[in-house]
């Protein structure tokens, strides 16, 4: 028998289900084409990786693919509108390729 998960505190915002899923370069290439033709991009933000020269954001998402690809950048991510649902996906550099992290975004609901 399994314990009871607890009971969330009055209030309280329940989180989204996360997805994942590891990409190659091919799938990165993909994923980005497909947001930039689409979707409604609303943010893309970047976290630049360790020991990688200080620089301005990227602008648009192929510079945010090609910076992550040379390691510039260690995580990108990005707000979009798709189907009338709102999603947040995170991407970083794995060990073979790309993680994705992919969720309905908690601060912009569909």
């Amino acid at each position: 028998m399994t314990p009871a998960e607890p009971e969330p505190p009055e209030g309280a915002i329940p989180l989204p289900e996360l997805h994942e899923a590891h990409l190659d370069d091919e799938l990165l290439d993909a994923l980005f084409a497909d947001i930039d033709a689409l979707c409604e991009l609303e943010e893309l933000r970047a976290r630049p990786a360790p020991r990688a020269p200080l620089r301005l954001p990227p602008a648009t998402l192929d510079e945010a693919r090609d910076r992550l690809r040379r390691g510039e950048i260690g995580a990108v991510q990005l707000r979009y509108g798709h189907g009338g649902v709102r999603w947040l996906d995170t991407i970083t550099p794995a060990e073979a390729g790309y993680r994705l992290v992919r969720m309905r975004d908690p601060l912009r609901p569909g």
